[in-house]
């Protein structure tokens, strides 16, 4: 499974919970025109700390996520990550913890992503 079909099931998983999101850093960067290239994807995530084992359930056996660590990190206001096992693709979720992410998320646009692999 390559990096956007994750992304697309991670989005999912997501949106199922009803936890709102953005794409960030390197991905995000390289969809507007700027390549930049990392090994994991950063998502900006509107979570509560009871979301965490909703997302693990919704994501499946394929993901590897410590829904403890998880809740704990959303309550500290800590990242933490989730990765498809099969492929080995990272994603950091950042927990948004203030007016400032709150903003991000609401000028956040849908764009289509193309991310390369």
């Amino acid at each position: 499974m390559n990096q956007t079909v994750a992304l697309e099931t991670l989005i999912q998983a997501l949106e199922k919970v009803g936890v709102r999101y953005l794409i960030g850093g390197s991905v995000a960067s390289s969809s507007q025109g700027l390549p930049r290239a990392t090994l994991d994807t950063d998502l900006l995530v509107q979570i509560e700390p009871s979301q965490t084992a909703s997302l693990a359930m919704a994501l499946g056996g394929d993901w590897y996520l410590d829904v403890d660590f998880a809740r704990e990190s959303v309550e500290r206001g800590r990242a933490f990550n989730v990765i498809h096992i099969p492929s080995g693709h990272k994603f950091d979720l950042f927990p948004s913890r203030s007016s400032f992410h709150l903003a991000e998320l609401e000028r956040a646009t849908i764009r289509s992503l193309r991310i390369p692999g």
